[in-house]
């Protein structure tokens, strides 16, 4: 390596570019196992935080029931009132578990989750609009039927990455 200094002789050093490259390679691993270091900890701090909130725990021991209830509704033997109180049961249920997402902020890191998440959304105010004397529905008992029964496939979805998000939590890296 040669230099040019104003006011000082031209200077010429030898420098071992093998060996600067392997000093760099040595510093920036030690650099990223301190960063991955820290991100472990920060990961098992917060798992640790919500361990004990299971997100399962959104959905009661009487989901079943619900389903029950408002297929019960579908096939008159039930008033529509009672439909609409178990698909309102099923609604919080959904709402809950969305709130437990946002406070561990982990609301946007399961693509597949959200998308469940979003598919239920639509079916479920359909459902509701079709119990509610106050809106007229255009949908009869067939659609209702499909829409109730996706709802119910959507929730068991959402409860099976439930559990394994709190089989997550449970664990340490």
């Amino acid at each position: 390596m040669t230099t040019y200094p104003k006011k000082k002789k031209d200077i010429s050093k030898h420098v071992n570019v093998v060996e600067l490259i392997n000093t760099q390679k040595t510093k920036i691993k030690e650099i990223l196992t301190q960063v991955i270091n820290i991100l472990k900890e920060n990961e098992m701090n917060h798992r640790k935080k919500h361990r004990e909130n299971k997100l399962i725990d959104c959905f009661p021991l009487t989901l079943n029931y619900y389903f029950e209830k408002i297929y019960e509704t579908l096939n008159g033997n039930m008033p529509n009132e009672f439909g609409l109180i178990h698909i309102k049961f099923i609604s919080e249920s959904i709402d809950k578990f969305k709130k437990e997402l946002a406070i561990r902020g982990i609301q946007d890191s399961y693509d597949l989750l959200n998308y469940h998440l979003d598919l239920i959304d639509y079916p479920i105010k359909m459902v509701t609009d079709y119990f509610s004397k106050d809106i007229q529905s255009r949908l009869n008992d067939k659609d209702i039927n499909i829409f109730v029964f996706f709802i119910e496939k959507q929730v068991n979805e959402i409860i099976d990455m439930a559990k394994e998000i709190d089989a997550e939590y449970s664990s340490d890296l």
